[in-house]
This record gives C-alpha cells, structure tokens and sequence, in this order.
C-alpha cells in the first residue's frame, strides 16, 4: 500500500500504435506523430524506420521539424544531433532521447510506447507535495 492509502499501482502497459504506411516515410523523412499521448519523431534515416521522443534534450525544440542526414537528426532550434540507431547525441552518447520499437504490419508502421503519464494542474502538485512535507 501507498502512504496516501491507495493501492500500488503497476505502470500501464505499452500500446502498439499505427502511425502511418511506410510509404509516408521515404529516406530522410521525419514526421511528428501523436501516440498513445506522446509526441513522437519518426522517421526513415538510410533506410531504417525510427521512434524517438520530440524534445530535443536541450531546450525542448521539436525534433520532427529538424533536418535528417543520414542516422543523424539535428534539432531546428540549435542544432543538437543525435544518431537516431541509439539516439544518443553526437559527442556526448551518455545523452540519449527514449527510442521505441518500431515494426512494419501490412506495410502499416508501428510504433510500441507506454501511454503517457497523466497531466497533473499545479493544484495537484502543490497539494501532493504538501502531504510530502507533513510526514
């Protein structure tokens, strides 16, 4: 049991979702894609279907409207690259975006992610840190 009373809860499992025919993706493409409440950058880099998470991890820039070379996508906003087969970024590897299974069905494109964590109003926040605070 939590403190607050509530049963401990497992994580919601992750969801396969359909994000669009492979032919949406041609060779250096990347598309921003909604799943499961996440943003999402896929593309096609040397051939090789991707997922990756949209923020760029140094000022939140989108990375589905960066520039894709090769297996290395730059952000738009300051040019972070990051190799899309690890999503580590270049020169600091121990920086990396959440990458996410990709497979093809039918020729669909399928992308597994876990659905996102709820929003939470800074109501919400404020109070639970307050219940923290008083134990």
């Amino acid at each position: 049991m939590c403190a607050d009373g509530a049963a401990d809860r497992l994580p919601p499992p992750a969801v396969e979702v359909p994000v669009g025919r492979v032919e949406d993706f041609p060779v250096g493409a990347v598309r921003l894609v909604l799943a499961a409440g996440r943003r999402l950058a896929v593309g096609n880099g040397e051939g090789r279907l991707f997922a990756v998470d949209d923020v760029c991890l140094h000022r939140g820039g989108s990375l589905a409207g960066g520039h894709l070379d090769g297996s290395v996508l730059a952000c738009p906003m300051h040019w972070w690259r990051y190799d899309v087969r690890t999503g580590g970024r270049l020169g600091q590897p121990e920086l990396r975006l959440h990458r996410y299974p990709v497979r093809v069905v039918d020729g669909e494109l399928r992308v597994t992610v876990p659905p996102a964590p709820p929003v939470r109003s800074w109501r919400e926040v404020l109070l639970a840190h307050a219940r923290e605070g008083s134990r």
